[in-house]
């Protein structure tokens, strides 16, 4: 690219510097909101978990109090032992849970959503995004190369001039 192109592209990217900040605004938003996305299909995953792990404990407790009332002893130590196992289930995944809705909570404030519905409309498809991120990158990259090259040839002429002294 000669000096004159050079300068030339400089000049149409920074007309464009606008519009492509705001795209990268744009493109940070929807990042944003694919984490928090991301955040609530990770909690109600656990939320999903927990709640099978529930009513499978109430299952066994209710067969439990139903050998207890057939007097059936074995049958009963074994859905009180499964009782047991799941309510220790549940309670070691509590802490993880809170963790998780607290983890969306705060995506959700650091992007700037007042909910997750706002969330679900800044984001963008797949497609749609991927091809946002390249527009930008693309930009970015083009512009360092450019400004760069004008840096040089700045330079590059600077050094070449001839010695002037100040008076």
């Amino acid at each position: 690219m000669t000096e004159n192109e050079a300068f030339a592209r400089m000049e149409e990217l920074m007309a464009q510097l606008p519009a492509m900040e705001q795209r990268g605004l744009k493109l940070a938003r929807a990042r944003a909101a694919r984490e928090v996305l991301a955040l609530a299909e990770h909690a109600e995953v656990l939320e999903q978990e927990s709640a099978n792990y529930t009513a499978i404990y109430k299952a066994a407790l209710a067969a439990a109090e139903a050998a207890h009332e057939a007097q059936d002893a074995q049958t009963e130590a074994r859905d009180l032992g499964k009782a047991r196992a799941h309510a220790e289930l549940i309670a070691v995944r509590r802490a993880p849970l809170e963790r998780a809705w607290n983890a969306h909570e705060q995506a959700l404030g650091a992007g700037g959503f007042p909910n997750e519905e706002e969330a679900r409309t800044a984001a963008l498809t797949d497609v749609d995004f991927a091809a946002l991120e390249q527009e930008v990158e693309d930009f970015r990259r083009e512009y360092t190369e450019v400004f760069e090259l004008c840096q040089n040839y700045d330079t590059t002429e600077k050094r070449d001039a001839p010695y002037r002294p100040e008076n």
